[in-house]
C-alpha cells in the first residue's frame, strides 16, 4: 500500500427506502467515504485503487464484523466533505423562458437553434444547444409561441442529443455518441441507465438526467409537447460561460454577452434581446452539436424573420385576461397564454415556474449541519434527555430537528429545541440517527448518536460508562462495562463467581467455592483444604509455604548430606560412599571390587576410599603412583619370560630363587604358560550402568543418549533441563517455537515448525493437499496454514464459506469488481464467473469485435442502416422519419416554405434551403422513377469531402485521415486519437462507478470530481443506479 493517503472519497445516501436521506452526505460507518491511498482518476493508479482502496473497504466493512470496520476507518479516516451543492442552476421551459445562471430572467422567443452555453478551459470543452419550433397545441395549427423541442450537448467530443418524438409528442428520442438509445429508454423507463464513454444518463421520474465528467448536468422532460430543461453548472466554471445562459459570475446585470465578448446593456427590450443578443447565438454548420434528419442542418430550423409576440409591446388591456388566469406577477404564464391562447399550456408554465423558483432557492441555499454529543449515557428504565446542536450558514433560517427512526417509541425529539428523550425498556440494540432541515428543505448530514447503556448489573455491581463494550459489533450501541462485586461475574454481574476458577489453592490442596450468598462483600470466595506434607500455612492464611527440613535435623533422616527441595528434601553422600536404596543411608563404595581404582598392582579397600600397594619385590612410588621393581630381582626376572610383572620366590626343593609372573590390573595370567598376560573382560561383570566398552587392560562406561556419566564413571544420570544428546552435550535453542526439550532429540517443535532449532516452516499444504476439504483451499503460512474459501466465496464468522449476495453462498464477482471487458457481459457462477460478448459483438481470438449488422444485412431497418459499436441505427431517406418504435419508416409531414407553400412529391422531396427561393428537387425512391446522381451536381451535393450516390439519394463521408462526419451529415471534423479516447474512457468509467464519488488533491481532475459530487446533491441521477442494487453507497 502507498505510504501516505493522497485523496478523499465522499459518499452520499441513495437508499430509495429512506427518501428523507436522499443525497445526504454519509459520515458514519460502514458507508462513509474514507481516505484513499490511490487516486482512481489517475489512469496509472486505477488498478491499485481497486485492490488497495475499494476492495479493502468491501472486505473490512461489508464482509466483516464491525471491529474490523472500525480499524479500517482508524487507518483510513473520514475526511471533510462539503455537503453543499455549490451549483449554478438554470431552468428553461414553456414558450422559452430563460433563467440565466446568475438568476437573470427573460423571455426568449426566437425560432431556430441556439447556443445556450459554452465552456472552454484547458481540460473541458463544453457546448449546450437547444432547438425551438412553433408550438402546435392543436394538430396543424401553429401558434405565435415557440417551444424547446430538442437539445444537444457535447463535452470533450462526447455528444448527447434529446428530442421530442414527433410521433408521440410525449416521449423522448435519445442519441449518445451517435447511438440510438430511444427504444431502450422507452422499454426500461425509470430503470434506464447508460454509463457511456464520457457521460452518464439515467431516467428518474420520467426525467432524463444527463451528467458529464465535468459536473455539468441536464434534466430534461416533456410537458405539453415541449421540453422542460434544467441546466446546472459547478461553481468552478464561474466567469467561463457564454451563451444564452449568460456570464456565470454572480452578477445578473452583465449576462448579455455576445460571441465576440461584447457586453450589452441590461435594460434591453424583448425585441432587442431577440435581435441584438439571442440571434447572435444562432447555430450554424460549423458550430452545431445537434442531430438532423437526412440532408438537413441548422438552416432548416433557423428563422430569423419569425416575428413573435413581445409582451412589453402589448397594450395593458390585452394582458388583463392573461393576468386574470396567471396573476399579475407570473410573466411566463402571461406570455404563454397570450402567445398560444391555450390555458392549459399557460398553467403548465406556471407550474414549471414554481418548480424553477424552488430549485433556484435550493441551488443557492447553504445546507445546515448538526453536531451530536460524543455519547449519550442511559440506563434501562430511566429516562434520559440529551441535546443536539444544529447550525446554518444562512443565519436567519429556522431549523427543524428530526430523527430517522423512533425505535418503536423509545426515542423522541423536540423538533424546535433538538432535545432527544430516550427511554429504554430493554437492552435490545437501537440506532439513533438525527438530522436538521432548514426552511428551504435543505438537509444536513445524518449523524448517529452513540449510546452507552447501563444494564443495571443485576444489582450486583456498578456501570463504568467510561469503559463501554460493543454489542453485536456495533459501536453506536454499546453497554457500559459492569464492575461486579467480588462474588459476582458475567457481562451484567448475573453469574455467581467460581472462586476456584483462578486456582488460588496449592496444587495439592482441594479448593471449594463459597456461594455468593455466603461470600457477601468479602474478596475471598473460596476455601482450601489443609496444606500437604512439606508445607505449612502462613499466619493462619490459606497460603502454603515450604518447610526447610534440612534446617532442623529432627525433620530429616539423612546419614550425611541434606538438600532442601520444594515440599520435601533429598539426601546425598560424601565421596566414596553411595546412597542406599532407602534414599537416606550411605554405604561404602568398594573401588577395588568395582575396578574403579587406579592401582597398578594391588588395591586394598578402605572406608570411603582405597589404598594402592605393590607385589613383593616392588616398592610404591607416591609421586608416580607406580610400583618400582627392586634391583635384586632383575637378574632372576630377566629370563623369566613374564609379559608384565615378575616377582621372585624360593623353590622349596632347591632353595633357589625362581621367577613368578603376575599381571597388572585388568589382565589375567594365561594358564597355558603362566607367563603371558591376557586382557580381562570386565564388562562381563556388569560393572557399568548402561553401556560398557572393554579395552586392553581396562574398560570404559558410557551412557545412552539423554544421559550423562556420573563422577564414579560407572553410573548414569538423565540430562538436566535444556540439555540433550550424547553425554548431554547439546543445548536446546528452539527459537521460542518448542513445546519441550527432549533429552534425546532436542527441540520438540510446535505444530507448523521443524528443524534443529525449530527454524524451518512446515508446508502443511504440500504434505497434505486435502487438509482443508473440498470447499476451501490451503494457504501455507509461517508456522501454520490457513483454510480459505475458494475463489468466489467468503468466510463467515462461523468459518463457513458463504457469499453475501446469494443463498447458495456464492459471491457475485460481476457486481463487486466487474472483471470482464467493456464489450463483455459478466455471468456469475458458483465459485467464479465467465465473460461473454455483449449483444452486437462476436468473439474473434481473445477480443469481442463489433458485428456490422448493416454490412451483413441482418438489421431490421426499412431504409437506411448505420452501424454503431455493438448495435445499429435505423435511419430514413429525406422526407421520411422513424416511428416511435424506431424501426418502421413513415412519410414525413410536407415540407413548408415560410410563405406557407406546401411542397408535394410523389415519392420524396428535398429542399435545398427552406427559407430561400432555391428550387425544389424531387428525388425518386428506390424502384420508382429514374435515379438522379446528386453527387454530380453542385446544387444537390452538399458533402464537404466525399459523396457516394445511392438509389434515390446519396451519402456523405470523410475521405481525409483523422476526420469523422458531423451530425449534420455533410461536414467533417477532426477526431481524437485512439490513445486520447482510451484514456478518457478509463477516467470517465471511474468517475461514474455507481458506488463511488470522489474528490481529491489532483489539480487537473479533482476539481472535476468535486463538482460532480456537488452536482449529485441537486441531480438525483445516481439514485436509480444504486437504488436498484439496494445499497447506500456511491
Amino acid at each position: 500500500m502507498s505510504g501516505c493517503l493522497i485523496t478523499q472519497e465522499c459518499c452520499y445516501s441513495t437508499d430509495p427506502l429512506k427518501p428523507q436521506q436522499m443525497d445526504m452526505l454519509i459520515t458514519s460507518r460502514p458507508f462513509a467515504g474514507a481516505s484513499l491511498a490511490y487516486n482512481p482518476l489517475i489512469f496509472e493508479q486505477t488498478d491499485l485503487y481497486e485492490t488497495e482502496d475499494r476492495l479493502a473497504h468491501v472486505a473490512c466493512c461489508l464482509n466483516s464484523p464491525d471491529r474490523f470496520c472500525r480499524r479500517f476507518y482508524q487507518l483510513r479516516p473520514v475526511g471533510d466533505c462539503d455537503p453543499n451543492p455549490a451549483l449554478g442552476w438554470s431552468p428553461l421551459y414553456g414558450d422559452p423562458h430563460v433563467t440565466a445562471l446568475d438568476g437573470r430572467q427573460y423571455i426568449f422567443n426566437g425560432l431556430g437553434e441556439f447556443t445556450m452555453a459554452t465552456v472552454r478551459t484547458a481540460h473541458v470543452s463544453f457546448t449546450l444547444q437547444a432547438r425551438t419550433q412553433r408550438a402546435e397545441l392543436r394538430p396543424g395549427t401553429p401558434t405565435n409561441g415557440t417551444v424547446f423541442t430538442a437539445v444537444g450537448a457535447e463535452e470533450n467530443g462526447v455528444r448527447v442529443f434529446l428530442q421530442i418524438d414527433p410521433n408521440t409528442n410525449t416521449t423522448l428520442i435519445l442519441f449518445a455518441n451517435n447511438i440510438d438509445y430511444t427504444r431502450q429508454l422507452q422499454q426500461e423507463g425509470d430503470n434506464f441507465v447508460l454509463d457511456h464513454e464520457g457521460v452518464m444518463i439515467v431516467q428518474d421520474n420520467n426525467t432524463c438526467v444527463v451528467t458529464f465528467p465535468s459536473g455539468i448536468g441536464l434534466q430534461i422532460s416533456v410537458s405539453m409537447k415541449a421540453l422542460a430543461i434544467g441546466v446546472s453548472f459547478p461553481t468552478m466554471f464561474r466567469n467561463m460561460t457564454k451563451g444564452l445562459l449568460g456570464n456565470f459570475n454572480g452578477d445578473n446585470t452583465d449576462d448579455f454577452v455576445l460571441p465576440g465578448g461584447q457586453v450589452l446593456r441590461n435594460n434591453l427590450t424583448e425585441k432587442q434581446i431577440l435581435s441584438m443578443f439571442c440571434l447572435q447565438w444562432a447555430v450554424d454548420n460549423s458550430s452545431t452539436v445537434m442531430r438532423y434528419e437526412a440532408r438537413m442542418g441548422p438552416k432548416d430550423y433557423n428563422h430569423p424573420e419569425f416575428q413573435p409576440v413581445f409582451l412589453d409591446e402589448l397594450d395593458a388591456l390585452v394582458r388583463r385576461e392573461a393576468e386574470g388566469l396567471c396573476g399579475t406577477k407570473n410573466l411566463p404564464c402571461i406570455y404563454d397564454f397570450l402567445a398560444t391562447g391555450n390555458k392549459d399550456f399557460a398553467l403548465s408554465t406556471a407550474d414549471q415556474q414554481k418548480l424553477s423558483d424552488d430549485l433556484m432557492k435550493q441551488s443557492k441555499n447553504s445546507l445546515p449541519s448538526v453536531k451530536v454529543p460524543a455519547a449519550a449515557y442511559v440506563s434501562v428504565g430511566v429516562q434520559k434527555t440529551v441535546f443536539i446542536n444544529g447550525s446554518d450558514p444562512d443565519v436567519n433560517d429556522r431549523l427543524t430537528y428530526r430523527i430517522v427512526d423512533d425505535a418503536k417509541g423509545a426515542v423522541n425529539i423536540n423538533s424546535s429545541s433538538g432535545a432527544i428523550t430516550i427511554f429504554l425498556k430493554t437492552l435490545d440494540p437501537i440506532k439513533i440517527q438525527v438530522y436538521v432541515v432548514d426552511e428551504v428543505g435543505g438537509q444536513s448530514t445524518v449523524e448517529s448518536l452513540p449510546l452507552v447503556v447501563c444494564s443495571g448489573c443485576e444489582g450486583h455491581g456498578l456501570c463504568n460508562e467510561s469503559d463501554p463494550r460493543d454489542v453485536s459489533g456495533d459501536s453506536y450501541f454499546q453497554y457500559a462495562v459492569c464492575q461486579c462485586q467480588p462474588a459476582w461475574t458475567g457481562n451484567n454481574c448475573e453469574l455467581d463467581k467460581d472462586g476456584c476458577s483462578d486456582n488460588p489453592c496449592h496444587p495439592l490442596q482441594t479448593c471449594a467455592d463459597v456461594p455468593a450468598s455466603q461470600q457477601g462483600s468479602s474478596d475471598v470466595g473460596y476455601r482450601c483444604s489443609d496444606c500437604p506434607p512439606g508445607f505449612s500455612s502462613r499466619n493462619g492464611s490459606q497460603d502454603c509455604i515450604d518447610i526447610d527440613e534440612c534446617g532442623n535435623s529432627s525433620l530429616h533422616k539423612c546419614d550425611m548430606k541434606c538438600h532442601n527441595t520444594y515440599g520435601g528434601y533429598e539426601c546425598s553422600c560424601q565421596e566414596g560412599f553411595r546412597l542406599s536404596t532407602d534414599g537416606r543411608t550411605c554405604a561404602d563404595v568398594n573401588e577395588c571390587l568395582e575396578s574403579t581404582h587406579d592401582c597398578r598392582q594391588v588395591c586394598n579397600n578402605t572406608e570411603g576410599g582405597y589404598l594402592c600397594e605393590c607385589e613383593p619385590g616392588y616398592s610404591y612410588d607416591e609421586i608416580t603412583k607406580d610400583c618400582i621393581m627392586d634391583s635384586s630381582l632383575s637378574g632372576v626376572c630377566q629370563a623369566s619370560g613374564c609379559s608384565q610383572g615378575c616377582s621372585v620366590a624360593t623353590d622349596p626343593s632347591s632353595s633357589s630363587s625362581i621367577p613368578l609372573c603376575f599381571c597388572y590390573q585388568g589382565y589375567d595370567l594365561d594358564p597355558r604358560d603362566n607367563a603371558t598376560c591376557v586382557d580381562r573382560d570386565e564388562c562381563r561383570d556388569k560393572v557399568c550402568d548402561q553401556v560398557c566398552n572393554n579395552t586392553a587392560g581396562g574398560f570404559s562406561c558410557s551412557c545412552y543418549d539423554g544421559f550423562a556419566l556420573n563422577k564414579d564413571e560407572r553410573t548414569c544420570s538423565a540430562c538436566p533441563y535444556l540439555k540433550y544428546g550424547p553425554e548431554c552435550r547439546e543445548t536446546c535453542t528452539c527459537s521460542g517455537r518448542s513445546v519441550a526439550c527432549h533429552p534425546v532429540r532436542g527441540c520438540v517443535c510446535q505444530d507448523g515448525w521443524t528443524g534443529k532449532s525449530c527454524e524451518e516452516d512446515v508446508d502443511e499444504c504440500a504434505e497434505n493437499p486435502d487438509v482443508c476439504g473440498t470447499q476451501k483451499r490451503c494457504v501455507n503460512n509461517k508456522g501454520s496454514y490457513s483454510c480459505v474459501c475458494r475463489p468466489g466465496y467468503a468466510t463467515t464468522d462461523d468459518g463457513v464459506c458463504q457469499g453475501t449476495e446469494y443463498d447458495d453462498g456464492n459471491i457475485n464477482e460481476c457486481s463487486t469488481s466487474n472483471p470482464c471487458s467493456e464489450q463483455e457481459d459478466c455471468t456469475n457462477i458458483p465459485g467464479g464467473f465467465y465473460c461473454t460478448c455483449k449483444v452486437g459483438y462476436i468473439k474473434i481470438g481473445s477480443n469481442c469485435t463489433d458485428i456490422d449488422e448493416c454490412k451483413l444485412n441482418i438489421s431490421d431497418c426499412q431504409q437506411e442502416c448505420v452501424n454503431v459499436p455493438g448495435y445499429f441505427n435505423c435511419d430514413c431517406k429525406y422526407g421520411y422519419r422513424l416511428t416511435a418504435d424506431r424501426d418502421i419508416v413513415l412519410k414525413s409531414a410536407p415540407m413548408v416554405h415560410t410563405d406557407r407553400t406546401v411542397l408535394k412529391s410523389a415519392h420524396a422531396v428535398k429542399v435545398q434551403n427552406s427559407v430561400t427561393s432555391h428550387p425544389v428537387v424531387c428525388v425518386a425512391m428506390v424502384g420508382k422513377g429514374t435515379n438522379v446522381d446528386e453527387c454530380a451536381s453542385h446544387e444537390t451535393n452538399k458533402c464537404k469531402q466525399r459523396c457516394d450516390n445511392t438509389a434515390g439519394s446519396y451519402r456523405c463521408s470523410c475521405s481525409a485521415a483523422g476526420y469523422i462526419l458531423n451530425n449534420d451529415g455533410f461536414t467533417c471534423k477532426g477526431q481524437r486519437t485512439c490513445a486520447q479516447r482510451e484514456r478518457f474512457r478509463k477516467i470517465t468509467k471511474l468517475l461514474y462507478k455507481p458506488t463511488l464519488a470522489h474528490h481529491g488533491s489532483d489539480v487537473q481532475l479533482s476539481s472535476l470530481s468535486s463538482s460532480c459530487l456537488q452536482q449529485q446533491a441537486l441531480n438525483s441521477f445516481l439514485i436509480k443506479v444504486v437504488g436498484k442494487s439496494g445499497g447506500e453507497r456511491r
